[in-house]
């Protein structure tokens, strides 16, 4: 696994897919989930949403919750698969109890829209929070867009209204829109089109958006991978205290991506990123302190 995944992380999906199709074919629920990846992004394969369901199918039917959520967006937005908001509710909700804080989130954003489910701002507001709570960045900055704004203290805005506000300058509302075309709720699954907003709400000084740019320039997600532009990015968010891009720009000083390699930079975002409350900074510190330059 450990192969595929530092291929995978320096770009080259082909030896990534070579390291781990053996290990998915042997029934390995990680392995199968990477697959599946693979096959959705079109990374080191042709895209296929239906063959990148069938890998995920596979780990979810082992209860593996990264599968589970991510069968859960495909059905959610009918790629690969038949649209069902039933299912993806299903299937969120099993990764969810599984505590996966991206199936929380996604759960919140079904209640948040009305999608499924009767539309439901108190229950969308404690699903994200105990997302963010749980380290998934994009549900604390969607929590504090949305429900921390008093420009959105009536009913939570919809897709259109998001479009709307983003066209008209509102960074808040571009990096919202963005982080809808991430996950794939209520907008079409589009990273490119994700990054375009970004790159709009960055520009006007919006700090979420630039350590989610970031992100997405050191995974070449939406964008030519990029990176000294994301680490620099990760620090100009880092610097303006977002806590999710302290805990990212530390892993790009842990493994030299797009900044010096540098044991006790990293050591210092990580301490930074833990003193918010980061929940994925804290556990790496103590799991990983002695060896934090090997950590992944």
């Amino acid at each position: 696994m450990l192969r595929g995944m530092r291929a995978y992380e320096r770009g080259d999906a082909p030896e990534a897919l070579e390291s781990w199709q053996p290990l998915a074919e042997a029934g390995h629920a990680d392995a199968q989930f990477l697959v599946g990846l693979l096959h959705e992004e079109g990374r080191g394969v042709a895209a296929d949403a239906a063959l990148a369901a069938l890998w995920y199918r596979r780990a979810a039917d082992q209860g593996y919750a990264p599968a589970l959520n991510n069968l859960g967006l495909l059905y959610q937005r009918g790629v690969g698969v038949p649209r069902s908001i039933d299912e993806a509710f299903a299937l969120y909700t099993r990764a969810a109890e599984r505590g996966f804080a991206p199936a929380k989130s996604n759960l919140g954003v079904l209640a948040l829209l009305g999608h499924g489910v009767p539309r439901d701002r108190d229950a969308a507001r404690g699903l994200l929070a105990e997302a963010a709570l749980d380290g998934h960045a994009p549900a604390g900055s969607l929590l504090a867009t949305v429900f921390d704004d008093e420009r959105f203290l009536g009913d939570a805005p919809t897709p259109d209204e998001l479009h709307r506000a983003a066209e008209a300058g509102d960074g808040d509302a571009q990096f919202a829109l963005a982080w809808l075309h991430l996950s794939g709720n209520g907008q079409a699954k589009d990273p490119v089109r994700a990054a375009l907003w970004l790159e709009r709400a960055a520009f006007r000084g919006h700090m979420r958006a630039a350590a989610c740019l970031g992100r997405l320039y050191l995974e070449g997600r939406g964008v030519t991978r990029d990176d000294v532009r994301g680490a620099s990015l990760l620090r100009d968010a880092a610097e303006a205290g977002i806590a999710a891009a302290q805990y990212d720009l530390a892993l790009c000083h842990a493994r030299g991506l797009g900044v010096a390699a540098s044991p006790s930079l990293a050591r210092m975002w990580l301490e930074r990123a833990a003193g918010q409350g980061y929940a994925a900074a804290a556990e790496r510190l103590a799991a990983s302190r002695p060896r934090l330059a090997h950590a992944r």
